[in-house]
């Protein structure tokens, strides 16, 4: 019975490290997936201004363009 046991106990001890294993692994990965987001945010609100004139000059040029 002792031989039984202390396979469980293996057993229960290897699970317990995959699962601290993949609970860093999830706060690395949300890690990253902030810093993407972050990112993008950043990239949108440099670009937003430009986008913004071209978008306003396209509408001057059609709106007097068209008769």
């Amino acid at each position: 019975m002792n031989e039984a046991k202390a396979l469980e106990y293996r057993i229960i001890q290897q699970l317990l490290r995959r699962r601290e294993r993949q609970r860093s692994r999830s706060a690395v990965d949300r890690l990253i997936v902030c810093l993407t987001i972050a990112t993008c945010i950043l990239m949108v609100s440099l670009y937003l201004p430009e986008l913004l004139w071209v978008v306003l000059a396209g509408a001057l040029i059609l709106s007097l363009g068209v008769r």
